[in-house]
């Protein structure tokens, strides 16, 4: 009679009566990984949708700039999971999410700008004044365009796809 060394519990005997290593059954740290960035990614996403509401709402100084942190923390997201290999196309949404970012960004610049001259002293800068804050009407309104056109149905047709594709690897 052989004798077998004592099995471990890692080890058990399979059908065929040699040893095979059991599949260990909690998350590795990827797995972990990807399920916490899957979480940080929903949280950055539904904090996007918020802050789009509440601008749609009121093109204020704030507004534009909450949104544009808010994409910005989203975008960050993407681009991790995309430098990890733990996306779905990302590229295209990637692409939208920064001509948006862009256009507030031109339409943040004008609202400083304007803030800083509240106080026209002279007849060039009241001129100045006024010409930024027609730009920031131009630019607001192009904003709205871009966020109610169906651009943002493409957005998140985009961010389910790698909502899906982040569920799929977990």
């Amino acid at each position: 009679m052989t004798q077998h060394a004592p099995v471990s519990d890692a080890v058990k005997p399979n059908a065929a009566g040699s040893a095979a290593l059991m599949a260990d059954r909690s998350p590795g740290p990827a797995a972990r990984l990807g399920t916490g960035l899957t979480a940080v990614l929903d949280s950055r996403w539904s904090r996007y949708r918020e802050q789009r509401e509440l601008l749609l709402g009121q093109f204020s100084e704030p507004a534009v700039h909450d949104l544009r942190v808010a994409l910005r923390r989203l975008m960050t997201v993407l681009h991790l999971l995309h430098r990890l290999g733990m996306d779905g196309r990302p590229k295209a949404l990637q692409g939208r999410l920064k001509r948006r970012f862009k256009a507030l960004s031109r339409l943040r610049d004008v609202q400083v700008e304007r803030t800083r001259l509240a106080d026209p002293t002279t007849d060039a800068l009241e001129g100045f004044s006024r010409h930024l804050l027609d730009t920031e009407a131009r630019l607001a309104a192009q904003v709205r365009r871009q966020m109610e056109d169906g651009t943002d149905t493409a957005v998140a047709r985009h961010m389910a796809r790698v909502r899906a594709a982040r569920t799929d690897s977990e």
